[in-house]
């Protein structure tokens, strides 16, 4: 099984995706944000024209199963606010089916998401 990590979230390849996953709608014009960061407003993104993003809701915001399709490569890039690129550098995703997740840490036997 083959992961690739970006910050706080990352993509699990896959040889298929869950049954009842629906196509969701980008929450740009031409974008999917994966995930937002917590602490500098940061936020883990893919063009739309480069994937194709599926999950147990339309909305992303609100799915819990995600499922990122990509068809021949596709570039994740870490944006903070002011436009420029992060730490986290980009991510080349190669073409597959991969399972996103949110990564979680374990603080005092607590578990919660990580904090990016």
């Amino acid at each position: 099984m083959k992961t690739f990590r970006q910050g706080d979230i990352c993509f699990v390849k896959v040889k298929e995706m869950s049954k009842d996953v629906v196509k969701c709608e980008p929450q740009l014009k031409d974008a999917y944000i994966f995930a937002y960061g917590e602490t500098a407003g940061a936020c883990h993104q893919v063009y739309s024209n480069q994937v194709e993003v599926y999950g147990n809701n339309v909305k992303l915001d609100e799915a819990n199963d995600v499922f990122v399709k990509v068809p021949k490569s596709a570039e994740i890039i870490h944006f903070k606010p002011s436009g420029t690129q992060d730490k986290h550098g980009n991510l080349e995703l190669k073409e597959g089916l991969y399972k996103m997740k949110r990564q979680r840490e374990y603080i005092n036997g607590m578990q919660q998401r990580r904090l990016d």
